[in-house]
C-alpha cells in the first residue's frame, strides 16, 4: 500500500513539473481596461493595467494584430508578462470599429473564459487609444462614468452581456455611451448599434428622449421657463411608457403614451414661494420638454429600432411581425408613431411651507 501511494505521488510531481505551474502575480498583466481600434490589415489593442508593486500605479501597453488575441500575445512579448483579464472593468470601442462592424473585435470578448460579462462597453468618439492614454485615468474613471449616464439619463449604461444581447437578439439593438478623450474621458451622447454597424450617434438630449419614449428614463435636470418662476429646473425621477401597435404590414403605426415624474429642484426666482397653483404649469411645462425630445431622438435615429418596436409587434401582434419578413427593418425605419406625454411634478414637503 505504502509503495502504490509513493509511486502516486512520484506520477503527480512529474505530471505538474511537466504542465508547469500557473504564473506567479508577478508575472501577471492585471488588466482594468482594453480598448480595440480597428486598423488597415487588422486591429491595435491598447490596454490599461494595475502594477503588482507595492506602490501600486498605472501603466498602459499597446500590440497590434490581425485580431484581438494576436494583439494581445504582441503586449505579452513587449511587457514580459501574461495578460489577466478577470479584473478588466471596461472595455472600449474606437469610432471605426462601430463604423465598419463590430462584431469581428468583440468576438474574442464573448469567447474567452476569464472575460467579464459586467465590464462596462463603451464606443470612443475617435480611437480608444486615445482615450486610454490620458494621463490619471484609472479604471474607477469609468466606473463614475458609468454611474454619471445612470444618475443624469444623458448617456448610455451598457454592460458588456447588454451588448451581445442587444447586438445578437431577435427583435434588439444595441447602444454605447460614446466618450471623448478630454483630460479625463467625457461622455457625449449614444451609439446606437444596428446590424453590428453605427446607425446614429444621439446628444444627450436626443438620448433622454430616447430613454423617455423606452420608459426608462429615471434621472436627469430638464429645465423649462415659467412666468413667474423663471427658469425651473426639474430632477426627473422616473418614466413609464405604452407602446401600441396600431398599424398593418405595409404600413407599421404606433401610438406612445408615456407618464414622466419629476420634482423640483430649483428656480431662478426665490422671492416667492411655490405655491400649489404653479404645479400644473410646470407639469406643461415638463411634458412640452419631454415630446421635444422625444421628436428629436425619432428624427436622428436614421431608421435605427433602438426604442424596441419590433419587439412590440412581436409581442402584441406576431402574424404581422411574421408577414414583415425580412423587410422588417426597412418597414420600421419608416413607421409612423404618434406619441403624448403627460407628467407629474411632485408636491414634496418643502415646498408646502415657508422658508426656514
Amino acid at each position: 500500500m505504502k509503495k502504490t501511494l509513493t509511486s502516486v505521488l512520484l506520477s503527480l510531481i512529474l505530471t505538474l513539473t511537466a504542465s508547469g505551474c500557473a504564473p506567479e502575480l508577478y508575472e501577471r498583466l492585471l488588466i482594468s481596461a482594453i480598448g480595440v481600434d480597428r486598423t488597415a490589415t487588422g486591429c491595435r489593442v491598447t490596454v490599461l493595467t494595475s502594477e503588482t508593486t507595492e506602490d501600486g500605479g498605472q501603466s498602459t501597453f499597446s500590440g497590434e494584430g490581425d485580431t484581438v488575441p494576436e494583439a494581445l500575445s504582441q503586449i505579452a512579448l513587449e511587457s514580459g508578462r501574461t495578460p489577466l483579464y478577470s479584473h478588466n472593468a471596461a472595455i472600449l470601442f474606437g469610432m471605426q470599429c462601430a463604423e465598419s462592424g463590430i462584431a469581428e473585435q468583440l468576438d474574442f470578448f464573448i469567447r474567452h473564459y476569464d472575460s467579464r460579462p459586467t465590464a462596462k462597453v463603451f464606443l470612443a468618439e475617435d480611437t480608444a487609444e486615445s482615450v486610454l492614454l490620458q494621463t490619471d485615468l484609472t479604471a474607477e474613471r469609468f466606473m463614475q462614468l458609468s454611474n454619471g449616464a445612470k444618475y443624469s439619463g444623458a448617456a448610455a449604461d451598457v454592460n458588456l452581456l447588454q451588448l451581445v444581447n442587444g447586438l445578437y437578439g431577435v427583435n434588439t439593438t444595441a447602444a454605447l455611451p460614446v466618450l471623448r478623450a478630454d483630460d479625463l474621458p467625457t461622455p457625449v451622447g449614444t451609439a446606437v448599434l444596428q446590424s453590428y454597424r453605427l446607425c446614429a450617434v444621439l446628444t444627450p438630449a436626443e438620448t433622454q428622449g430616447l430613454s423617455a419614449l423606452q420608459g426608462t428614463l429615471s434621472g436627469g435636470e430638464f429645465t423649462v421657463k415659467d412666468e413667474a418662476f423663471g427658469t425651473v429646473s426639474l430632477k426627473v425621477r422616473s418614466t413609464n411608457s405604452n407602446i401600441i401597435f396600431t398599424g398593418t404590414a405595409e404600413q407599421p403605426k404606433f401610438t406612445a403614451r408615456i407618464h414622466v415624474i419629476a420634482e423640483v429642484s430649483a428656480v431662478t426666482n426665490t422671492a416667492k414661494h411655490v405655491g400649489n397653483e404653479a404645479f400644473p404649469r410646470f407639469e406643461t411645462a415638463l411634458a412640452n420638454c419631454t415630446e421635444e425630445r422625444i421628436a428629436a431622438y425619432l428624427k436622428a435615429a436614421n431608421g435605427a429600432d433602438a426604442a424596441g418596436l419590433s419587439e412590440v409587434i412581436f409581442r402584441t401582434a406576431p402574424n404581422v411581425w411574421r408577414e414583415m419578413g425580412e423587410s422588417r427593418t426597412e418597414k420600421l425605419s419608416k413607421a409612423e408613431i404618434t406619441f403624448h406625454v403627460t407628467a407629474e411634478v411632485q408636491r414634496v414637503e418643502e415646498e408646502d411651507i415657508p422658508y426656514f
